[in-house]
Parts: structure tokens; sequence; C-alpha cells
């Protein structure tokens, strides 16, 4: 029989996340909390010397035992600063980035329909709020197993040295103040790039979340992604030098509570051979009997924290759950070169009938016209033949029948209002690093009377109008190299000069490209080789 493989309590937490944690990185981050921890030990061992060798023995000692210990606290707190701390930190921002690029990874690899059936403002919160999870997770994989190590350590010596009653302490407000005060300046610059780097990897974030649809169609998940990575990485840099300085900020007063203690050790000895202060407060071990406390406070608070995030781990593997675009329903590949749709039920969302289809059949190159009354479906076909809508909504009939030419299977792109739009100059819009030449882009431009080429978009207020975003739209779209264009009602916004121009590039066009064209104006009607019309929830060839 089969033996199951056998797991520690802790390690289930592992599956949680939608971010791995490397057993490797997890271990060494353990080692240093535990070396620091051991580190932090060794003063008491000093204590204990000097008191049974040299105060109880009344054997006076020199006032040159501050440099050693000066040195080793001062040793002591760099290593605790960088290696425990900052790295401490710095891991946990990596983790903090892979977080982010499996989640924008999985938005471009996930189909469209059953991305937009997902709510945004929930998705935003799984790459904002959510995110505490990860140090919850993170603080519990580490804490646990050193606090436990601590516990076994602090018995063992508890009951090994026999402590007695008392404990030194020594707190000097000022001198607690005082880094806070020299690195306030400092803080605060530092916290304003952090943030300024944050609000503009969120812009991309938006345009990623947001346009997915658009995105994917156009096929600039490439180009977003990497401006998106490029930004996360400027704010990771931001966020590390800010915590460099926080935690440098905070160091300063846990240094002061660790020197000030052995400091009054050497001197308070000297003190007690001489008569003038009472042995009692130099007793030591009684602060071994303080470290019990800390980690069983630690243990219980992490595990709580834990259970608190359990619903919050659930939403992101649910998320990264979702059905990716290899999952979908293609239409059956002809060798033709054509669309063809046959005996077809074309449903809305909610599953009602807008119309059937006898037979649309597309043959390429050409222009094909598609017309109908507002709200008869003519959008909704474009969706279902792009993806965007899901196979649920193109119901078989008798002689059912759904082919596309396996020349456009992959070259299908549809241009539909809204589209996605970034903080960038036009041209940057308009190619998203597709390698299009100026000269292409400035003429386009040019022909549909467009915005200058070097013109900054701004997206939050905007600073482009209806009709120049969708001379935008139809930029980017025209100067695709795609087999099989669909654009719904692409002369929306236009002025009569710029929608005559654009009916002459798309005469051009039709030459060697196939074109489905959702349209009122007539003036389509002159270059068109087909034309479909929708009327009394039938799609029938006019």
């Amino acid at each position: 029989m089969k033996q199951s493989k056998i797991k520690l309590p802790m390690t289930k937490y592992l599956d949680y996340s939608i971010v791995e944690f490397k057993k490797y990185a997890l271990l060494k981050r353990i080692l240093i909390e535990l070396i620091t921890f051991i580190l932090f030990l060794a003063p008491a061992f000093f204590y204990r010397w000097l008191l049974d060798n040299k105060v109880i023995a009344g054997e006076s000692f020199s006032l040159l035992y501050i440099i050693p210990v000066l040195l080793y606290t001062v040793s002591l707190h760099i290593f605790s600063f960088y290696f425990q701390k900052y790295r401490g930190q710095v891991y946990t921002n990596s983790l903090l980035k892979t977080y982010y690029k499996n989640m924008t990874e999985k938005i471009a690899s996930s189909s469209i329909p059953a991305y937009e059936a997902e709510s945004k403002s929930k998705i935003l919160n799984i790459m904002n709020m959510d995110i505490m999870s990860l140090y919850v997770l993170s603080s519990y994989l580490i804490g646990i197993p050193v606090n436990i190590v601590k516990l076994v350590v602090v018995f063992g010596l508890l009951f090994w040295a026999n402590p007695i009653l008392g404990l030194i302490t020594l707190l000097l407000a000022p001198l607690y103040l005082l880094s806070t005060y020299l690195n306030k300046d400092k803080l605060s610059d530092l916290v304003a790039k952090e943030r300024a780097a944050g609000d503009k990897f969120m812009q991309d974030a938006h345009v990623i979340i947001e346009e997915k649809k658009s995105l994917d169609l156009y096929g600039a998940f490439d180009f977003m992604l990497s401006r998106f990575e490029n930004r996360v990485s400027q704010w990771i840099e931001a966020r590390n030098r800010q915590h460099f300085y926080l935690l440098l900020t905070k160091e300063l007063p846990l240094f002061i509570s660790t020197l000030v203690p052995l400091l009054f050790l050497i001197i308070g000895g000297n003190s007690v051979v001489k008569g003038t202060m009472s042995l009692g407060t130099l007793v030591l071990l009684l602060q071994l009997t303080g470290l019990i406390f800390e980690p069983l406070a630690e243990i219980a608070s992490l595990r709580a924290d834990m259970q608190s995030q359990m619903p919050v781990f659930k939403r992101g593997k649910d998320f990264m759950s979702l059905s990716d675009k290899d999952d979908e329903i293609v239409p059956e590949i002809n060798s033709d070169n054509v669309l063809q749709i046959q005996d077809a039920l074309v449903l809305d969302g909610a599953g009602k009938l807008l119309f059937s289809v006898e037979k649309l059949k597309l043959q390429g190159p050409g222009l094909y016209i598609l017309k109908g009354d507002n709200g008869t479906g003519k959008s909704t076909l474009f969706n279902i033949i792009t993806g965007v809508f899901g196979p649920e909504q193109l119901k078989e009939a008798d002689n059912f029948s759904y082919q596309l030419s396996r020349d456009y299977t992959n070259s299908i792109l549809y241009m539909c209002f809204p589209n996605f739009i970034f903080e960038g100059s036009v041209e940057e819009n308009i190619c998203y690093g597709r390698g299009i030449s100026k000269d292409d882009v400035a003429k386009i431009l040019e022909q549909l009377h467009g915005p200058n080429p070097q013109k900054h978009i701004v997206t939050r207020p905007e600073n482009l109008s209806m009709g120049e975003k969708q001379k935008v739209f139809l930029a980017r779209t025209l100067l695709s190299d795609s087999n099989f264009f669909l654009l719904d009602e692409p002369g929306s916004n236009l002025d009569v000069e710029s929608e005559k121009n654009l009916i002459d590039i798309l005469a051009e066009m039709k030459k060697d490209k196939l074109i489905f064209v959702i349209s009122h104006n007539e003036k389509y009607d002159d270059i068109a080789d087909g034309e479909y019309v929708i009327s009394n929830h039938v799609l029938r060839q006019a």
C-alpha cells in the first residue's frame, strides 16, 4: 500500500498563496532570525561572567571594557538592521513583485468571457487590499518556527541558570526621538517618491484591468506587461529605499536599549565594589523571563492573523483558477477563405433570443456591412466571433455550422469602443511596441485629421476629445497586420471629411483584407462586396 507523504502542519499554508514560497529562501530567513536571537542573548552571558568573576568577587576592573561592549553592540545592531530587518523587508517585497506579476499574467491569459464576468472592484482589491495576506503568510512561515525555537532555548536557559528576581530597564526618551527627528525630511521625501512610483504603476494596472478586452484583441498585452513590470520595479526600488531609512530610524532606539544596560553594568559594577550602588540593580537573568512572553504572544498573534486571512487566500486562488484562453471553444477550421455561420441562434447574456442566422458567409478578401436597428445584436455577433462573449451565446439549430478559415483564425482584430488608452504619446498609444514606423503613423493621422503623434495623452482627466480618441483607435487598427477586421461603427465621432478619408482607406485595404463593418452610413455601401441586415430577429443577406 502506497504511503501518503506526511506534511508538517505549517507547510500546508504554502499552497494557500498565489505566490510560490521557495523553501530555501524561507529556511535562510529563519536561520537569520535565529542567529539574531542568539546574538542578542550573548550580553546575558557577559552579565553573568562579569557579576560572578568581577563584581561579586570584589575585583576591580578597567572601564576599558566599554570598548569591546560598544563594538559588539554596534556590530550586533548592524547585523540585525541589515540582515534581519532590511533584507527581510527586501525578501517580502520580492514576494510582492511576484504577486503582482502572477496577477497581471493571469489577467492576460484568462479568457475574455471568464474575466468579464468577474467584478473589477474585486480584482482591484485582490491586487491592493488583499496583498496584506502575503505579509501575514510570510510572517507566519518564518515566525512560527523561530518563536518555537526561542521558547525552547529560553526555557532551557531559565532552568539551567536558576534566575533570580530583577530586571534592568532604561528608557531615554530624548535619544529615542533623535533618529526620528534627524531622518524626518529624508523619510518624507522617500515616502513621497514611493507613493508617486506606486501611482504610476497603478495607472498601468488600471489599463490592464479595465481594458483587458481591447488589449487582448489588439495583442498589446506584451507591451503593457513590459511597461507595467518596469514601473513595478521602479516602485519596488523606491519602496526598498524607503524601508532602509525607516528601519534605520527605528534601529537607533533599539541600539540604545541594548547598549545602555551594558554600559550601566560596567559602570554600576564598579559602583557596587565601591559600595555606591546596590547589587540588586545588576541582576540580569530576569531578562530571560521577559523573553518568554514575546514568542508566546507572537505565536498566538500569527495564528489569529492566519485564520482571519483564510477567505482572502481563497479569493486569490479562485481568481487564479479562471479559465484560460486555451480553454475556449473555437469555430471549426475550414480551408476556404471565408467566415461562415449557418442555422444559429444568437442570444444575449441572459439567454434571450436576439436573432437567428440563416446563413452568414463572408468571402475574403473584401468588405461586408452589417446593419440593423440599435439593440438588435450586431455588436453581440462581433463579440461572439472574436471570443469576447462565450459560446453559450451562440446556440445551435438543426443544420448548425460555424466555420472560420485557417488564414484568419489567429488574425482577427476587433475595433470596439471604449478601447484601451494609457498615459504616453499619441504615437505610443498607436504603436504599443509593434515597431510601426513614425512615417506610417504620421501619414494615417494626417489622413484622419488626427492629433499630433507627439501629443502627450493624459488619462486623468482625459485631454483627448471623443473624436480624437476614435482617430487614435482607428490608426491603431488600420496599421495592424491582421487579415480580418471587425469594425463596430468606425465612423462614430468623426467629422465628414475624416470619415470620407476612412472609407477611401478601407476601399484600398479590402483588396487583400477581410473587413466586416457595422455602420448605418450609406457611403460604406459604395465600397461593400456584400451586406447583411438584422430585421425581425433574423439575419439575412440584403
